[in-house]
Order: structure tokens, then C-alpha cells, then sequence
């Protein structure tokens, strides 16, 4: 069986005939999240997705039946490693954010003893 990838078109169509139910993992993206669905057969991983260029926007599923053991535990590892990656990236732009307001902030602090 394994991972299938997958688009669709009606996303809450999907989830209904379904019977996705929120699981509570998520991660905060820019314009979409990403999170975890529980189905009637299996889980249901939602990737928030762009164009290179920013202007398009979509979720990619990932799905691995329950019965199939194997594939769920790839797909929580990979979830996890997303999960990292993104709250390293998260970590890594609040700490040059705070960085550029305190380059800034002395700017300020300089122009105004002149």
C-alpha cells in the first residue's frame, strides 16, 4: 500500500466523504497551514504548498492507511522532521527580526545625539 501524494480540488468535500477530524498537530504557515487529518481509513497529512513565485497557493495530502503500519510511522517521522525544520526556520527569522530592529533601533539612538 504505502504513501499515496495527492491534489484535490474540493478540500472540504474531500474531508466530509471522508470523515476527516482534526488530530490538533498543526504548523502556522504564512498563508495556509499545514496539519494532520484522522480519516475513517487512515491519516491524512496537509502540506501547505506555493509557487516559486508566491502568487499560488495549495495543500499536497500525503495518506497512509491504518492497516498499513509501515507507512503511518513514515508519515508521522516525515510530519516531525516538517515540524523541526519549520520551527528552526521560525527560530532563525525572530532572531535576525530582533537583530535588524537592534541595528535599527541604534540608528535611531546615533541620529538623535548628533
Amino acid at each position: 500500500m504505502g504513501i499515496t501524494k495527492f491534489r484535490v480540488e474540493n478540500e472540504a468535500k474531500w474531508e466530509h466523504q471522508n470523515r476527516a477530524e482534526y488530530t490538533g498537530d498543526f504548523i502556522e504557515g504564512v498563508t495556509q497551514d499545514s496539519y494532520v487529518l484522522a480519516c475513517k481509513r487512515g491519516y491524512a497529512f496537509v502540506y501547505a504548498r506555493s509557487s516559486a513565485a508566491g502568487w499560488v497557493s495549495w495543500h499536497e495530502y500525503k495518506f497512509a492507511p491504518y492497516k498499513d503500519r509501515e507507512a503511518c510511522d513514515e508519515l508521522w517521522h516525515e510530519w516531525h522532521e516538517v515540524e523541526a525544520e519549520c520551527e528552526k526556520a521560525r527560530r532563525e527569522y525572530e532572531e535576525w527580526e530582533s537583530v535588524r530592529l537592534a541595528e535599527w533601533m541604534n540608528g535611531l539612538m546615533e541620529g538623535s545625539a548628533a
